[in-house]
């Protein structure tokens, strides 16, 4: 006789936005991997050094506690997490794009 064992749900990741000082970017990377490959780590905008991070929902207490000890900032308004930042610097920019990541003038991406 089979086994029809119920199908476990898939885990839902949180996201969270914090912002750390931009010089120290890559050591807090490095550190969430330290510490258990506890969140996933994107930039976001490189200029202000905000990332977006995305944990399971059985860390995010501990991802939340962790942040101040690494020196990020949690940004609660999702309006203060801009999208991914353009190549260059805002005062370097000639064109802005249409959208975060996408050329101006290219249709497939």
């Amino acid at each position: 006789m089979p086994n029809h064992s119920p199908t476990p749900k898939p885990r839902r990741s949180r996201v969270l936005y914090v912002e750390v000082p931009r010089t120290d970017i890559a050591r807090f990377r490095f550190l969430l991997e330290a510490y258990g490959h506890l969140a996933i780590a994107t930039v976001l905008d490189r200029f202000r050094a905000v990332l977006k991070l995305r944990c399971i929902r059985e860390a995010e207490t501990e991802v939340r506690a962790l942040l101040p000890a690494l020196g990020a900032r949690l940004l609660l308004d999702p309006e203060e997490a801009p999208g991914r930042s353009p190549a260059a610097p805002p005062h370097e920019r000639r064109v802005l794009p249409t959208q975060p990541g996408h050329l101006p003038g290219r249709e497939d991406q």
